[in-house]
């Protein structure tokens, strides 16, 4: 989006144009100090004086003293297709591509477990071996704890969740 030529045709004086931003008199309240700046990337806008901020979209609506349809329609006579793209901006852009190509952790998958063994203190808390055979759990020597599998309707393993390093209950 060229903000400038859409600075130059609502009669804007810009003062100083700079890579990312450039500052002007506010075009609202008519005043003639720089304390009017707008994004050279998003078109965002802001005024210190007392005029607020908002969207380039905006911007052409305040200052034509028109609706934002009307003002949506004034940009797209002037040539800019989109008054206003969310992340539209490269810096945003640069840093949603690193992290898309950032290498996410792999999940580590369960190893095999004994569902054979079953530790001490679930038949304690009252689970018997039936019960615990019914529902195919049993013990992970590799995380040292009890493996209730997730298991769909036909009673098929699911998934394993390999669960934290605590206890669930926090008085367990």
């Amino acid at each position: 989006m060229d903000v400038e030529r859409i600075l130059d045709a609502l009669g804007v004086d810009i003062i100083k144009s700079g890579v990312r931003e450039i500052k002007a008199g506010c075009p609202v309240h008519g005043g003639e100090d720089p304390n009017f700046g707008i994004n050279a990337e998003t078109g965002m806008w802001m005024c210190h004086s007392h005029c607020g901020g908002g969207n380039i979209t905006q911007l052409v609506a305040r200052v034509k003293g028109i609706k934002f349809g009307a003002a949506k329609e004034w940009l797209k006579e002037l040539g800019v297709v989109s008054g206003f793209t969310p992340g539209a901006g490269g810096r945003l852009k640069k840093a949603r591509e690193k992290t898309a190509t950032k290498d996410k952790p792999k999940q580590r998958p369960c190893p095999p477990y004994d569902n054979t063994a079953v530790p001490t203190w679930a038949t304690a808390r009252g689970f018997t071996r039936e019960i615990l055979k019914e529902y195919q759990c049993g013990l992970s020597r590799f995380y040292g704890a009890l493996v209730i599998p997730v298991l769909q309707s036909r009673a098929l393993i699911y998934r394993f969740n390999p669960g934290r390093g605590g206890p669930k209950y926090k008085f367990t």
